[in-house]
C-alpha cells in the first residue's frame, strides 16, 4: 500500500493531489470548492438517549465491544427502543469515509421503524486518520480546507483499500460485528437484513457471498464487486483491478452465496462508479449461484444521492433517495411480514417518507 504520510504530506504541500479522486487536478478542484459548508444535522425525532437515561419506549443507542484481531472497533453502535421484545436488526454499512453521525442517524430511523439498526463500524482508529476526520465541515474553496479534505480522503481511501485488498480478513470481520450485534439482547435471533451506502454496498453483498444468514440485503449506490484500486494509482477510484487481475493478484475469499436471501440494488443511473459492464457482470454472477435480485435505476441521478445533506462527498437528491427508502421498507415487509413498521417523518438524511411516492420505478426487476 502506498505510505500514507508521504503521499498526505506530498499533496497537501504542494496543493496537487493529481488522481486522488477521479484522475485530474481540474475535477478535484471543481470537487473540493463546491463541498458544502452547512454541518450534517440529526432530525430531531432520530435523537436517542443513552441506556441509563431512557425510559420504556425510548430511542436508545449504545455502544458495542467490538475487537477483531486484537484491536477494538470503536465506533460500532446499536440502537433499539427500550424494554421492546427482541426485533429483527438491520446491519448498516458505512461508506468510504467511515461510521460517522448519519450512519447512527441511519440506525436510529431502522429502530425507530420496529427494527434493531447496528451502524457497523469496519475502520481502524489511527493517528492518520481520526473519528473526527469522518466528516469534516470545512470551506473546501480555501487553502486551508482543501488541506483538511486531502487528508479525509487520503485516511478514509487508505482504510478502504486495507478492506478490499484483504477480502477474507474484511469478511471475517463482517461476521464478527455481526456475530456480536446479535448477541444483544434487543435482537431477535436468526433474522438480519444488511443495508450500506456506497462502499457499504459492497460489505453488504460480501456477506451475501460468504453466506452470512441475512434476509436482505440492500445497496444505496454502491458499487456491485469489490475490486480494490490498483495501489499505484494514487487512490483514484476509477482505476481499479480488473476481474482477472483480481483473481490472480488477491487472496480471494472463497464464495458460499447465502440463496434465501433477497437482494436489491438501489442505482443512479448517472454513476460514474457503475459502469454498464459491471451491472451485467452483477446480473450473471447473482443468476448463476441463484440469488434473486432487483434492480432500481433512478434516472439522472449520481452518485452519493442517498447521503443527507452536510455529508461530505453527498450528491443528495430527495426524489431517490425518498424512492429507494420507501422499496427498502417494502422489502423489510416482504420477507418479515409479521413486523409492524411504525410511521417515522423522515429517514436520516431528512428527506419526508410520503405515501404518493411509495413505489420505486425500475428498469430491472427480477426474483
Amino acid at each position: 500500500m502506498l505510505s500514507l504520510g508521504r503521499t498526505l504530506g506530498s499533496a497537501i504541500a504542494c496543493r496537487q493531489p493529481r488522481r486522488l479522486l477521479c484522475g485530474t487536478l481540474d475535477h478535484w478542484s471543481q470537487f473540493c470548492a463546491s463541498r458544502p459548508s452547512q454541518e450534517f444535522l440529526t432530525p430531531g425525532h432520530l435523537v436517542p438517549k443513552s441506556p441509563e437515561e431512557a425510559e420504556d419506549g425510548d430511542l436508545v443507542m449504545e455502544t458495542l465491544g467490538v475487537e477483531f484481531e486484537g484491536e477494538a472497533y470503536p465506533h460500532t453502535k446499536i440502537a433499539y427502543i427500550k424494554h421492546n421484545l427482541p426485533k429483527p436488526m438491520v446491519l448498516v454499512h458505512h461508506n468510504y469515509a467511515g461510521a460517522k453521525q448519519f450512519d447512527y442517524d441511519t440506525a436510529c430511523f431502522f429502530a425507530k421503524k420496529g427494527f434493531v439498526g447496528v451502524a457497523v463500524d469496519c475502520y481502524r482508529e489511527t493517528d492518520e486518520y481520526t473519528f473526527r476526520d469522518r466528516n469534516p465541515l470545512v470551506d473546501g474553496s480555501s487553502a486551508e480546507g482543501l488541506d483538511v479534505l486531502t487528508n479525509h480522503f487520503m485516511g478514509a481511501f487508505a482504510q478502504m483499500q486495507e478492506l478490499l485488498w484483504a477480502p477474507k480478513r474484511w469478511r471475517e470481520l463482517l461476521r464478527v460485528q455481526m456475530e456480536v450485534a446479535s448477541r444483544h439482547q434487543a435482537v431477535e435471533a436468526g433474522r438480519a437484513a444488511a443495508m450500506g451506502f456506497c462502499l457499504g454496498g459492497q460489505a453488504a453483498l460480501e456477506q451475501l457471498r460468504a453466506g452470512h444468514d441475512l434476509q436482505a440485503v440492500v445497496t444505496m449506490h454502491g458499487l456491485l464487486n469489490s475490486r480494490p484500486m490498483y495501489r499505484d494509482a494514487g487512490f483514484d477510484p476509477h482505476a481499479r483491478l480488473t476481474a482477472a487481475e483480481f483473481a490472480t493478484e488477491v487472496d480471494v475469499a472463497e464464495n458460499n452465496y447465502n440463496t434465501r436471501c433477497t437482494v436489491m440494488i438501489q442505482n443512479g443511473d448517472a454513476d460514474e462508479h457503475v459502469p454498464e459492464e459491471h451491472i451485467q457482470e452483477f446480473k450473471r454472477e447473482m443468476d448463476s449461484n441463484g440469488v434473486g435480485w432487483q434492480f432500481h435505476n433512478h434516472a439522472k441521478t449520481p452518485h452519493g444521492w442517498a447521503l443527507g445533506p452536510g455529508v461530505t462527498a453527498t450528491e443528495y437528491q430527495p426524489l431517490a433517495d425518498r424512492r429507494s427508502t420507501v422499496a427498502m421498507l417494502s422489502l423489510l415487509h416482504e420477507v418479515w411480514p409479521d413486523v409492524k413498521q411504525h410511521s417515522v417523518p423522515t429517514n436520516a438524511s431528512g428527506t419526508a417518507l410520503t405515501a404518493s411516492l411509495s413505489r420505486s420505478r425500475s428498469r430491472d426487476t427480477r426474483s
